[in-house]
């Protein structure tokens, strides 16, 4: 086909989807049709053949009713009528049938409704009787109530509307994705042409038709071979009326010709729908006119409803049976796993289940694939970077929880050179943290589509002043050979694919619930044996340091120093989980105010070394030790003082040297105090090292020796950096006195004390919640400005706080009593921690950070 061609050909489908086939300017002409204004006041249009309708010989009475008032030709009684259908609710959606009036000697069926801006009103003649056609829907009531299975509702269906109705062919025409359509059920009389198992492209049928099947519900077409009626209008200049509900409106004429290429003079169509969506239609047709009276037309639209109901509700059965087959299947299958596998494991075993899955989907392989990489695949799938592709292209393009492909050449993704042996796809997500994508493949398989007629024959009209198509002429049976197609993924087995997807989730979220509370009870465990330890061990260095100390402020403050490098390594070794945290970090938080210096004091010297998580505390309090002794009396406490701390193996573990220089000079202790028989003892007495401390005249050196289960060589434990939340310009304006602070925990005392910390540092405006119900509600009532946020609520996390706080923008930081890092989910881990007890100079700092 040449470019000009092709071009012509698309500008002719854009317009035949275009045609205004709601406002055609006529009707058919086995009725007529009056409109008037919203307010039924006077005539604003008329059908040019409602003279002949009313058994006049001339047209003239057509054109002389516009402009007058619609008692002028209407009896009193349908006046009436009218005035009180128009004021129901439906009006403006659907029909409404008044009835069988007498107008002017001829006995008429009235229907109305109205449009945005006129009342339309269709007559027709009387012909039969109700009571001839009833039988439809009683038959239909047992049908519907006898059948089981969407295929065999249709073929019954199919056949009781052709028995009442007296039509030639009825078929169930059932939309595809790919917008085509197939006759999926007939019933014919003899010597009528088949169209059973047949297909129909999309532009058969355009989407402002279908949309038009869908809001009418029933079309007829009485005779295609029949002149229409034009409709004259009061206002020639005013554009033609909207008759998409009109029940004659009038066919195009490609519409027409479209029938009469297939030997149909008359048509009835009938939308089924299915959740609110057309599912399809059943399309009656005749090789003669028909014309399709009301009363019938009115048993005909209460059996759609009646069928759309329970087609829904078989098909929602039927989806019933696919999932709950297959969720028996995967019961079966993971009931066997081991009850106490971890997230981590559980990826594992779905990965494992790759088999079952594709013997449920019929597919011939499935990859899986999370943060960008692919975890596993089974059986035929593309090249790792294809499958990759692929998942980015569904998370990208996907509009439903599950996409199918059955022509993966079809999708726009230039990059992919091949596809291997897969020729289709279906894709779903796990979600969670790190998403998990599963996409089963099909293989290629040749097969022939039937056509009712060619589909890529194209005929334009002659002699057109715009491209415009004509309808092709034969229906005929035409194969096509597909390939690079897989075979279509049916309904089956998308409720099949979305039972897969919905126990996966259920199970992966039972199995992270199930380890979390595992994690927390181990968690709490440990807490437990740690805060006894850190208890006992405190309470000692409180006797210890009444028994050295003279005076009671001298008793606080040196108390409060101990037990601040005691918490300053519990953050080190809780705080990002860390078992082996950095030698060289321990050291550098108790020197860190003489390493920072513009000429630093203190020099760090050794290789990279990882102290055991047990022995840290003891091991920071005689740092603690001698570097207050140093600060005192030693090295630190001049100017001209320096430090020089170096490790280097040693017989197996690590020789460690403190040593002062350029101090005062040092003269041998009279007495033995805590700090001594804590640095000479603590590091042999338990932990089997060595301690020596030598008070030379130059400046103090101790020297410790660590055996090799203390240490772990290469561990650089270093702490994660957090970045800080983004904090909104005008509020890292605002005075500190202005900012209002959220202080969100469930402890009255750590709150108060908080607040009290809070405010010495100048932040004025504090409100306090135990809960995260109080705190939302705090939040909806006032702007805040800096939360700080409590991990753990008694029976809850601020989690779901800290969630909106980011979507805000709002900065915020958490506290916590203990190490709560494995329960963060990923998109919190960056977040600020404060660790309790909480430090006055660490919140000042803290606020700092996050306002400026």
């Amino acid at each position: 086909m040449s470019a000009d061609l092709a071009q012509q050909w698309e500008i002719a489908l854009t317009t035949c989807a275009q045609e205004p086939i709601h406002s055609p300017g006529v009707i058919q002409s086995f009725g007529a049709l009056l409109a008037t204004d919203r307010a039924l006041e006077y005539i604003t249009h008329v059908s040019d053949n409602l003279s002949n309708l009313l058994g006049h010989e001339t047209d003239g009475i057509s054109a002389d009713v516009l402009g007058q008032p619609l008692d002028a030709i209407l009896p009193d009684t349908l006046v009436h009528d009218l005035n009180n259908a128009c004021g129901l609710s439906t009006i403006t959606t659907q029909r409404h049938r008044l009835g069988i009036y007498e107008i002017h000697g001829c006995w008429l069926d009235v229907s109305v409704h109205c449009s945005s801006t006129h009342t339309l009103i269709e007559l027709e003649p009387v012909t039969e009787n109700l009571d001839t056609h009833t039988p439809l829907l009683m038959r239909a009531q047992l049908m519907l109530e006898k059948t089981s299975s969407s295929e065999q509702l249709l073929a019954l269906a199919v056949k009781e509307l052709r028995n009442t109705t007296g039509f030639d062919r009825v078929m169930a025409y059932r939309f595809l994705p790919d917008g085509s359509g197939e006759v999926v059920a007939e019933a014919s009389s003899p010597g009528a042409q088949s169209y059973l198992g047949l297909r129909y492209p999309a532009s058969d049928i355009p989407d402002t038709t279908r949309r038009l099947f869908w809001k009418t519900g029933v079309r007829i077409v009485a005779d295609v071979h029949a002149p229409m009626a034009p409709i004259l209008a009061l206002d020639k200049t005013e554009a033609d009326l909207d008759l998409s509900l009109a029940l004659i409106r009038g066919s195009s004429l490609i519409h027409g010709e479209y029938l009469k290429n297939m030997g149909v003079t008359a048509s009835m169509a009938i939308a089924i729908t299915v959740q609110g969506q057309l599912w399809g239609l059943f399309a009656l047709h005749h090789r003669q006119s028909k014309v399709i009276p009301p009363d019938l037309r009115t048993v005909v639209e209460l059996f759609r409803q009646l069928f759309s109901l329970q087609f829904q509700q078989i098909l929602a059965e039927e989806r019933f049976r696919d999932r709950k087959q297959a969720a028996s299947i995967l019961d079966k299958l993971f009931s066997i796993q081991a009850d106490q596998a971890t997230p981590k494991d559980w990826i594992k075993i779905i990965i494992q289940a790759s088999q079952p899955f594709c013997q449920l989907l019929s597919a011939h392989g499935v990859a899986f694939i999370s943060e960008q990489q692919v975890l596993a695949s089974y059986g035929n799938s593309p090249s790792t970077s294809t499958v990759l592709a692929l998942a980015n292209h569904h998370n990208d393009h996907g509009q439903t929880d599950i996409t199918t492909i059955e022509c993966l050449q079809d999708l726009d993704m230039p990059d992919v050179k091949t596809w291997g042996s897969s020729a289709g796809g279906l894709c779903f997500t796990i979600p969670s943290d790190a998403p998990l994508y599963l996409i089963f493949f099909r293989n290629e398989i040749l097969s022939d589509i039937r056509w009712a007629g060619n589909p890529e024959s194209k005929e334009l009209v002659e002699d057109s002043p715009k491209p415009k198509l004509r309808p092709r002429r034969s229906f005929e049976e035409y194969k096509q050979i597909v390939k690079d197609h897989c075979a279509p993924w049916t309904p089956s087995d998308l409720n099949i694919a979305l039972e897969i997807r919905t126990e996966l989730i259920r199970l992966a979220r039972i199995k992270i619930q199930d380890f979390q509370q595992r994690q927390q009870n181990l968690l709490v465990a440990e807490l437990n044996h740690r805060v006894k330890n850190i208890l006992a061990l405190i309470r000692s260095i409180a006797r210890q340091t009444e028994m050295s100390t003279n005076s009671l402020e001298e008793y606080t403050t040196t108390l409060k120093s101990r037990i601040a490098a005691l918490s300053a390594a519990h953050d080190l070794v809780t705080g990002y989980g860390l078992e082996w945290p950095n030698l060289r970090n321990l050291l550098a938080i108790e020197l860190r105010p003489y390493l920072s210096d513009i000429v630093p004091r203190v020099t760090l010297t050794g290789p990279v070394i990882g102290l055991k998580a047990n022995f840290v505390p003891t091991f920071v309090l005689v740092i603690h030790e001698l570097t207050s002794n140093a600060a005192k009396y030693g090295a630190l406490s001049v100017t001209s003082g320096n430090v020089t701390v170096q490790w280097y193996e040693h017989y197996g573990g690590i020789k460690l040297i403190w040593q002062e220089s350029g101090g005062p000079t040092v003269t041998p202790p009279q007495r033995r105090g805590f700090g001594r028989d804590l640095i000479e003892r603590a590091i042999p007495y338990e932990f089997e090292g060595e301690a020596t401390i030598h008070f030379l005249s130059s400046g103090i050196r101790a020297e410790f020796w660590l055996p090799n289960n203390l240490i772990r060589w290469g561990q650089a434990g270093g702490t994660k950096p957090s970045p800080l939340a983004n904090v909104p310009e005008t509020d890292r304006l605002k005075p500190m006195e202005q900012i209002q602070v959220l202080v969100v925990e469930d402890s009255l005392l750590v709150a108060m004390e908080m607040e009290s910390i809070l405010k010495k540092i100048g932040l004025e405006s504090i409100t306090s919640a135990p809960s995260v119900a109080r705190a939302f509600k705090y939040l909806r009532q006032e702007s805040y400005q800096l939360c700080l946020l409590d991990i753990d609520l008694k029976q809850e996390t601020s989690f779901e706080i800290a969630d909106f706080l980011l979507e805000q923008g709002i900065p915020f930081a958490f506290t916590t009593g203990y190490n709560s890092k494995h329960a963060l989910p990923n998109s919190l881990e960056s977040v600020p921690l404060l660790k309790k007890p909480i430090d006055e100079s660490k919140l000042e700092k803290l606020v700092s950070d996050l306002l400026s």
